[in-house]
């Protein structure tokens, strides 16, 4: 049944942690893949993009962010704290409006696509015959001290959003990424 009453929800208030929405529609933390501001720092296209979704209603806005662990040619970074008055000015204008906002973070990984400088890395290393994505470069296995690098990388990056005024993050542990690398049966061999 399509009628109405299948999505009376959708307009209700919602909760997430000490987050309330106004509903239940959530802008996902997908990329947009266009920047105005090189050096990968928050530009006035995507704050304007932003704000029409916030002042438009919709209940959650979770903002892309450049993937942690190398210096993307796309996304907004967060690996210092010189982007943190970008993202701060962004935060305001979808407060501006009522409205909760949340940042993506997330690692390539085994995802790393070849034509991003560094190695890809993952849980474990598997040869190309049994990678979920055999068409990816080999990833090598992180280090137990790498992994400890990564989790105080995510810390910092969570950090920065903090104090840019956001309401939270949204941890991107699906589509092969590192994060996902770890729980996976099809990635991860380790031991340790």
């Amino acid at each position: 049944m399509f009628g109405a009453s299948r999505f009376k929800r959708l307009l209700e208030p919602g909760r997430i942690g000490s987050a309330a929405t106004r509903n239940r529609m959530i802008k996902n933390g997908t990329h947009l893949f266009y920047h105005d501001k090189p050096g990968c720092y928050m530009d006035q296209r995507n704050i304007d993009f932003y704000d029409a979704l916030a002042r438009g209603g919709v209940g959650l806005i979770v903002v892309a962010s450049a993937p942690l662990g190398l210096e993307a040619p796309v996304g907004h970074r967060l690996d210092k704290d010189e982007y943190i008055p970008g993202f701060a000015e962004l935060a305001r204008t979808i407060h501006r409006h009522g409205c909760p906002a949340f940042v993506q973070l997330f690692h390539l990984g085994p995802m790393q696509p070849p034509f991003l400088p560094g190695e890809p890395a993952a849980a474990s290393s598997l040869p190309k015959n049994e990678s979920p994505r055999p068409q990816f470069a080999k990833a090598r296995e992180l280090t137990v001290p790498e992994i400890e690098d990564i989790v105080n990388e995510f810390a910092r990056a969570a950090q920065r959003i903090q104090e840019a005024g956001f309401d939270g993050i949204e941890l991107n542990g699906a589509t092969n990424h590192l994060l996902n690398s770890f729980p996976s049966r099809a990635w991860s061999r380790r031991r340790v």
